[in-house]
């Protein structure tokens, strides 16, 4: 790759991260996806800032090109419906805490007289969302180290897989999310208890900086 077309590509992750508003370089419609996804990473808003960049570059391109710029177009719709997955997810998650903030500071009664009246079958949602594909390895040999023990609290495991392997869940230290790797050193073994602290409990606010 010349450097002309290395500052080029450069030049296009950058616009998309400010939100520029228009910017000329052409690349390939693979290089945009990869974009899209490190910036997924990031949360909704930076992807939904971006995806208003690549749209406004795709218009552009096809007021040049005189073309549909199909390519471009799939890999956009690919990621509005990524877009639309977290935010739904983000949503039902806030509203839920918000919820049941409010429900805490109902009176007993309150609480008792919509329990009476809800319904028994919670209405459904479909999320659409991003995950990982982890190592196995890694979980392997993070759960041999821990040998049935949690590596927070030093418990034993609470209770048995049914193939007799002592159940521990794989937390990652830096979040995958964050930019964490998927690594031995970066992933400790928990138990249920722990790894719930881990995400919700105070002392962890934020186990991106640990």
């Amino acid at each position: 790759m010349s450097p002309r077309a290395a500052k080029g590509y450069i030049g296009s992750y950058v616009a998309m991260r400010r939100g520029a508003k228009r910017f000329a370089t052409t690349i390939a419609a693979n290089a945009w996806k990869l974009y899209l996804e490190d910036i997924a990473r990031d949360g909704a808003v930076p992807l939904s800032i971006a995806l208003d960049t690549f749209l406004a570059h795709i218009v552009y391109l096809q007021s040049k090109t005189k073309g549909p710029e199909a390519a471009l177009h799939q890999v956009h719709e690919e990621f509005v419906q990524v877009l639309k997955g977290m935010a739904v997810h983000e949503v039902v998650a806030m509203n839920l805490d918000a919820a049941v903030q409010k429900s805490l500071k109902s009176s007993a009664d309150e609480r008792r007289e919509r329990l009476a009246s809800a319904n028994r079958q919670p209405d459904q949602v479909v999320v659409l969302t991003r995950a990982f594909r982890r190592n196995p390895d890694v979980i392997a040999e993070v759960l041999l180290r821990a040998d049935g023990t949690c590596e927070e609290c030093g418990q034993l495991a609470p209770f048995q897989r049914p193939d007799g392997r002592p159940y521990l869940e794989v937390h990652h230290r830096r979040r995958l999310a964050d930019g964490g790797d998927d690594t031995v050193e970066n992933a400790v073994a928990l138990c249920p208890n722990c790894h719930r602290e881990r995400h919700y409990g105070i002392n962890y606010a934020s186990d991106a900086t640990k």
